[in-house]
């Protein structure tokens, strides 16, 4: 009897090498995916909430006239609770006599406090609209 070789184990072997290779490599593009579709979401939550900031510091200065710094969160069971905002507004006299420069900043985060050491969190968002606009003297 002659003994016969052949090349089926090694050619098995490499074949499937090679499929959980492309199964793993599948696995980490979708996990990926998942992670950056997510991210995206929480981003634009993030700028919904801050330019929400905004829009309340400019009714505080045009229409209440003052302006007024606050911190606070977002109505619960709306799509952008669990965001915290924080509002500054500034003013200063203008260039022109008379004028004056308003500064508001809203910053926005999914976290407790904003800019905070401990946000650390790899799911962490922050977003900041700044406005800046000039009021003639009444």
């Amino acid at each position: 009897m002659n003994a016969q070789r052949g090349i089926g184990l090694p050619a098995a072997i490499f074949l499937l090498t090679v499929m959980m290779s492309v199964a793993v490599a599948i696995f980490m593009l979708s996990a990926g995916s998942q992670t950056a579709t997510s991210m995206d979401a929480a981003s634009a939550r993030a700028y919904q909430a801050a330019r929400a900031g905004a829009e309340w510091g400019l009714y505080q200065q045009r229409v209440l006239n003052t302006c007024a710094n606050a911190q606070f969160n977002l109505p619960a069971g709306s799509t952008l609770s669990g965001y915290n905002v924080a509002v500054t507004c500034t003013a200063s006299s203008g260039v022109v006599a008379g004028v004056t420069t308003y500064r508001i900043v809203s910053t926005a985060c999914n976290a407790a406090a904003c800019g905070a050491p401990a946000n650390n969190s790899p799911d962490y968002v922050q977003r900041v609209v700044d406005v800046r606009f000039s009021m003639p003297p009444p």
